[in-house]
């Protein structure tokens, strides 16, 4: 019955990849550890699942059978799958089966209450935590590179925006002393030599929208890729 499970679970495959995993990262003493903590879960999920209809007595004799197979496999050279890998993995089968016990469906249930809602509670500390230490790390700015960061940000966001007719966007905010953003100057340089009015209501309406900042207190100037060639040029 142990052996018809692992055919039935499919261990064969398992056992392979673990095999080819420490054929090819063999320098790795991690993969030698998960190789042996994977047939180990193996075994005793085996285990499990034979004895979940036994009785005490059966349960006995089980383990009595592992024993007798194990001081067999000593006397003998396993073939493709061994039973046991050493004395400690065959106690702690037969401590898992001696300690099997079953559980009625209202324990089960209860148990995943509980650890739902343990896990629930250690996710949303972390999260706290995660949120009290980005706040403490933007702490550390001052008013100045907070606005910086936020006009960088912007920039990325615009070009991301609309790839395909915006080449760069620079933005500079003005700003209350308690940080307030109060305008915005954005400067866009484009594929589009004459660009529609859609358009540039587009980029308004997006930093209106990121910034929660009201239309008419945004400025957008935009100038074509080639006049800023030629500009340049005439600079030059």
């Amino acid at each position: 019955m142990h052996e018809m499970t692992h055919k039935n679970r499919h261990d064969i495959f398992i056992k392979w990849l673990l095999i080819l995993a420490g054929a090819v990262h063999w320098f790795n003493p991690l993969v030698y550890f998960m190789r042996r903590e994977m047939n180990k879960a193996c075994e005793l999920a085996c285990d499990e699942f034979v004895i979940k209809g036994f009785d005490r007595n059966e349960m006995q004799q089980y383990g009595d059978t592992l024993i007798a197979v194990a001081a067999d496999s000593v006397r003998k050279i396993p073939l493709l799958i061994a039973m046991f890998e050493d004395k400690k993995n065959l106690k702690e089968r037969l401590g898992a089966i001696m300690k099997h016990k079953r559980y009625s469906k209202r324990t089960v249930i209860a148990a995943s209450v509980i650890l739902a809602t343990v896990m629930c509670v250690i996710f949303g500390i972390c999260a706290l935590f995660s949120a009290q230490d980005g706040y403490a790390y933007m702490d550390k700015y001052s008013l100045e590179d907070k606005m910086q960061i936020k006009e960088s940000e912007l920039g990325r966001a615009l070009y991301h925006y609309d790839k395909e007719n915006i080449d760069s966007a620079i933005v500079h905010l003005q700003y209350s002393d308690d940080g307030e953003i109060t305008r915005v100057y954005t400067y866009i340089t484009g594929r589009e030599k004459n660009p529609d009015s859609e358009m540039l209501s587009g980029i308004i309406a997006f930093v209106s929208e990121t910034l929660g900042l009201d239309i008419p207190n945004i400025r957008l100037d935009y100038i074509d890729a080639e006049t800023l060639t030629l500009r340049a040029r005439v600079g030059e």
